[in-house]
C-alpha cells in the first residue's frame, strides 16, 4: 500500500533575503507580503494547460480551488503508482483526450476538459509562492501528486471471480457477483490478463509488485479457471488448503524452490512454488485502490454487471504468505513512507527542523534483517542506494508482527531528501550493500525481482514555525536534489517509454523561489556540469538624479568549454524606500536613474548558462547628497473643548512645502494646513473620556520628504465628585474612604489627597458604581480628605473619627 500517498506537510514560512513588496489601496489598510512563502493546495483539478506540447519536458498550468499554479518544466509528477512529465499527462490520456484533442491538448483529469471527465481528480501540490512585484506574483509547483478522490480505497472478501476478464469482485454474497467489481490495471500482464484499454496513467507498478499479500509476496488473478485450466504463472498449488478447515491457508510458508539458492528438494506436483505468484480466491480479504471507470460503449446495469468499476492498481490481500527461511527468492514490500526535512534553521526566527524517518516495510522471510536505502539520482541519470538503516522482521517476541520492518528515529542524517526509496532482504543481498547485487539479481514470479522493492516517495514533513503568527519559512524546495538538479536522461512513462533518451531531465523552470540555487547538469558524455558563477560587481557611490551602471561582466561559466552564453537577471531588494527602474536588465551593464534624495540602493544578479542558475550575487549603490528633511511635528497636547489649538512643526534644515494633515479622530477643519502653524477649534468635550486627535506633518525640499506626527487629547466635560464615607478608627489608626463620580463608566481615575500621607487611587466597583479605599493607616487622624477625578471634578470632605 506504500502508493497510496498524501502529502504531509507541516508548513512553516521565514522570509527569504528579507524581501518583502508592500500593498495599499485607497481606504485599506496597508498589508505587507512576502517575497517567498509556502502552500500546500489538495483539492479537484479544475483546468490544465500545457505551455509546448511538442517538448516531454514542458511545463503548464492548472488550476485548483480556484487558484491558478504554475508548473516547472521539468516536472516529473506522482501518479499512485507510475510518475511521469507534465506533458505526458496530455500524451498519453485517452481518447477523446491528449495532445490533439479538440479545442487544444487536454488531460481528461480537469473539470473543464470537453467532454466533462467521468470522475473527478485530486491533486496536492506542495509549492512556494513567489512575489517579485504586483504585476508577478505566481504560485509555482514544487512536488505534484494526482489520484481519483483519495485514491478511491475500498475493503472486503472476495465473493466473486470472472476469469474471463480478470475481474474480482467484493461484495457481500460468497459466489456471487455483487458489490464493487475490480479490474487489474496491468497493460503488461504482470498479474494477470492484460488490460491495455484502460487508462496507462493510473496502472499497478508492474517492476514492484503492488499487488501483494501483506507480506509483500506477490499476488495474481488466475488468467483462466483454474477447475478447468491451471495458470502457470499463477499456479493454484500456491494457495493451499488446510487440512482442518478446509479452506484456504491464510499463513504458510512456501517450501523451498528448486531454483532458490541454495536449492531445495524438487517440488511434488501440489507444493507451493515460491518461484511464481500467488492466486486470489474466494473468501480472501483484500484492501484496493485505484479509479472509477466504465466499460466502453452502451451498457444496461443489472445487479451481475455494473457499467462502472475500479480499475484497480494497488491490492493488498490480507495473507501471511512467507518463505523459506534465508533461501531465494523472498519478497519484501513498502506499507508506508515518511521524510522529515530538516531545512536550514535561521538564527533569527526559531522554527522546528527535525529530520526524522519513518519507514514500514514487510518481509517474507522474517528471519533476515531488512536493509532501508535512499535511491539518489544524479543530473546524469547514475543512481546510486545511499543506506538508511535496518529493521528486523522477526515479529514475537522481539517485536509486533511477524514479518514487519519498522523504523522510526528522529536520529540521523537522512539528507538530501531523494524521490525515490528501496528496501532489501538480507536474502537477497547477504549483507552487501543492495546496488552491488542487484545488476546480477535473477527474477522471479513472472519477471520480478525479488528480495528488494523500489518506490517512489510522497510523503515529507517541513520546518514548521516555533511562534505563533512569526513569519512563516517557505518550503525549502533547494534541498531536494531532483528537484534541484534534475534526473539525468529521461527515457519516457509507459507506452510513451523508449530506448534512447528523449534528453536531460534538469532543474525545475521556474524554480519555486526568488533564486534558482545553483545545479548540477549533465552533457551528452554523461560528464556532470556545474552552475556559473555571478559577480554583480564592486559597491558603488553616486550622487542624486545621476545614471547609475551595475556591473556584472566578471561574472563566468565554470565549464570548459563553456555550453553557452550567459543569461543575466537583475533584481532590486524590494525592501528598498527608494525603487529605480532598471534599463537593459537581461544585460550584464544594465543602467539607471538614481534617486533625488540619499538612500542605498541593493541589487542582486543570478546568470544561467543555459541549464542552471547561479547563487545570488549582491552589490550596493549609495546614494550620497544631502539628506532629506527631518520634521518635528510638536509635542502631544491637552486642550479644552471648543479652545483654539495651535499645531506648531519644524523641519531642519529649515525652509521646504509644508502640509498638516489630520489622520484620526473626530474632524476638525484646520486653518493654515500648508504653513508651519496650523490652527482648528477643539470639537466639544466628551461627557465620558478623553478625544484624542492624530496630524501629521510632511515636509518637502529638494532632497526628499520627511514627516513626523502629534497627538491633541480634548479633555472630557469635568464630572461632579461626591464623596459618601470617610471615617477614621481610631483603634487602628486606619482610614476608609467611599466616593462616586457623575461619570459612571469608570473611566475617570480619582484619588484621595490625605493630609501628612501620600495621595492614594481609588479603587473603581463596577457592580455599584463607587471607588474606595478601606484601611488606609493614617496618623494622627486627618480633620479632612479632598477627592478628586482625571475629569477635572473634586470634593472635601470632614473625616468622622470612631
Amino acid at each position: 500500500m506504500h502508493r497510496l500517498k498524501r502529502l504531509v506537510a507541516s508548513l512553516a514560512l521565514l522570509p527569504i533575503l528579507g524581501l518583502f513588496l508592500s500593498h495599499a489601496a485607497h481606504g485599506q489598510i496597508p498589508t505587507t507580503l512576502q517575497s517567498v512563502s509556502p502552500f500546500a493546495i489538495v483539492g479537484f483539478m479544475q483546468s490544465a494547460t500545457l505551455d509546448t506540447p511538442n517538448d516531454i519536458f514542458s511545463g503548464g498550468t492548472m488550476t485548483v480551488n480556484g487558484t491558478l499554479i504554475t508548473v516547472p518544466r521539468n516536472t516529473l509528477f506522482q501518479f499512485p503508482a507510475t510518475g511521469m512529465t507534465w506533458q505526458e499527462m496530455f500524451k498519453l490520456a485517452p481518447a477523446p483526450y491528449g495532445l490533439n484533442a479538440a479545442g487544444g491538448p487536454q488531460s481528461g483529469l480537469a473539470l473543464n476538459d470537453t467532454p466533462t471527465p467521468f470522475a473527478t481528480y485530486e491533486v496536492t501540490v506542495a509549492g512556494n509562492r513567489v512575489v517579485r512585484s504586483a504585476t508577478d506574483d505566481k504560485y509555482i509547483a514544487g512536488l505534484i501528486f494526482i489520484s481519483q478522490q483519495s485514491l478511491n480505497t475500498g475493503q472486503g472478501f472476495i465473493n466473486a471471480i470472472d476469469y474471463t476478464n480478470g475481474e474480482l469482485w467484493v461484495g457481500s454474497t460468497l459466489s456471487a457477483k455483487t458489490g464493487a467489481r475490480v479490474r487489474l490495471n496491468t497493460p503488461k500482464g504482470r498479474y494477470g490478463i492484460p488490460h491495455p484499454e484502460l487508462d496507462v496513467r493510473f496502472t499497478a507498478d508492474e517492476d514492484n509488485p503492488t499487488v501483494s499479500a501483506r507480506t509483500g509476496y506477490p499476488m495474481c488473478v488466475p488468467r483462466t479457471d483454474p477447475a478447468t485450466t491451471d495458470d502457470a504463472l499463477c499456479p493454484k498449488r500456491n494457495r493451499p488448503v488446510d487440512p482442518v478447515t478446509h479452506v484456504f491457508s491464510a499463513e504458510f510458508t512456501m517450501p523451498q524452490s528448486p531454483s532458490g539458492v541454495p536449492a531445495g528438494p524438487p517440488l511434488g506436483p501440489t507444493d507451493p512454488d515460491a518461484t511464481q505468484q500467488a492466486p486470489f480466491e474466494i473468501g480472501d480479504y483484500i484492501t484496493y485502490a485505484g479509479t472509477l471507470t466504465k466499460d466502453s460503449g452502451a451498457c444496461t446495469p443489472t445487479p451481475a454487471k455494473p457499467c462502472q468499476y475500479i480499475a484497480a492498481h494497488t491490492i493488498s490481500a490480507n495473507l501471511g504468505i512467507f518463505t523459506a527461511p534465508n533461501t531465494m527468492p523472498a519478497y519484501v514490500g513498502i506499507e508506508s513512507l515518511l521524510l522529515g526535512v530538516g531545512g536550514n534553521p535561521d538564527p533569527l526566527f526559531p522554527q522546528e527542523a527535525v529530520e526524522k524517518l519513518v519507514i514500514t516495510a514487510f518481509s517474507t522471510d522474517p528471519t533476515q534483517l531488512v536493509d532501508m536505502y535512499a535511491v539518489d539520482v544524479d543530473a546524469c541519470g547514475n543512481t546510486t542506494d545511499r543506506f538508511y538503516t535496518t529493521a528486523d522482521p522477526f515479529g514475537p517476541p522481539i517485536a509486533g508482527l511477524k514479518g514487519r520492518a519498522r523504523v522510526r528515529t528522529v536520529i540521523g542524517n537522512f539528507l538530501p531528501a531523494s524521490r525515490e526509496m528501496r528496501v532489501a532482504s538480507r536474502t537477497l543481498t547477504q549483507g552487501l550493500q543492495v546496488d552491488t547485487v542487484l545488476p546480477t539479481a535473477q527474477t522471479y514470479a513472472n519477471g520480478l525481482i525479488a528480495g528488494q522493492y523500489h518506490a517512489p516517495n510522497f510523503n515529507f514533513i517541513f520546518p514548521e514555525n516555533l511562534v505563533i503568527g512569526g513569519p512563516p519559512v517557505p518550503l525549502p524546495l533547494a534541498e531536494f536534489a531532483f528537484l534541484v538538479d534534475g534526473s539525468g536522461p529521461y527515457f519516457g512513462s509507459g507506452p510513451n517509454a523508449s530506448a534512447t533518451s528523449y534528453g536531460n531531465m534538469g532543474q525545475l523552470n521556474p524554480w519555486p523561489g526568488l533564486f534558482a540555487p545553483a545545479a548540477q547538469g549533465c552533457n551528452q558524455n554523461g560528464v556532470l556540469l556545474s552552475a556559473p558563477i555571478a559577480d554583480a560587481g564592486p559597491a558603488q557611490t553616486i550622487a542624486p538624479k545621476t545614471q547609475g551602471v551595475l556591473n556584472g561582466t566578471a561574472s563566468h561559466d565554470t565549464n570548459t568549454p563553456p555550453i553557452t552564453p550567459l543569461s543575466y537577471t537583475w533584481v532590486q531588494d524590494a525592501a528598498d524606500p527608494q525603487q529605480v527602474a532598471l534599463n537593459n536588465n537581461g544585460t550584464a551593464t544594465p543602467d539607471f536613474i538614481a534617486p533625488a534624495v540619499a538612500t542605498t540602493l541593493h541589487f542582486y544578479l543570478s546568470v544561467g548558462n543555459g541549464f542552471a542558475f547561479s547563487a545570488a550575487a549582491a552589490t550596493t549603490v549609495t546614494v550620497v547628497g544631502a539628506a532629506p528633511p527631518v520634521v518635528n511635528a510638536g509635542a502631544a497636547q491637552t486642550v479644552t473643548g471648543g479652545t483654539l489649538v495651535t499645531l506648531s512643526g519644524s523641519a531642519t534644515p529649515a525652509g521646504g512645502t509644508f502640509q498638516w494633515a489630520q489622520t484620526g479622530g473626530a474632524p476638525v477643519a484646520l486653518t493654515g494646513a500648508n504653513t508651519a502653524t496650523a490652527t482648528f477649534t477643539a470639537p466639544a468635550a466628551s461627557a465620558t473620556a478623553f478625544q484624542a486627535l492624530t496630524f501629521s506633518l510632511s515636509v518637502t525640499n529638494a532632497q526628499g520628504t520627511g514627516s513626523s506626527v502629534t497627538t491633541i487629547n480634548v479633555k472630557p466635560i469635568p464630572d461632579t465628585v461626591t464623596i459618601t464615607t470617610a471615617t477614621w478608627r481610631r483603634q487602628r489608626s486606619r482610614l476608609d474612604i467611599t466616593a462616586a463620580s457623575s461619570v459612571t463608566n469608570g473611566n475617570p481615575v480619582l484619588t484621595a489627597h490625605i493630609p501628612n500621607h501620600a495621595d492614594v487611587v481609588l479603587a473603581f466597583d463596577p457592580a455599584a458604581g463607587t471607588y474606595s479605599v478601606v484601611g488606609v493607616t493614617v496618623n494622627p487622624a486627618p480633620g479632612t480628605i479632598t477627592v478628586t477625578s482625571s475629569f477635572g471634578g473634586t470634593k472635601t470632605a470632614n473625616v468622622t473619627i470612631r
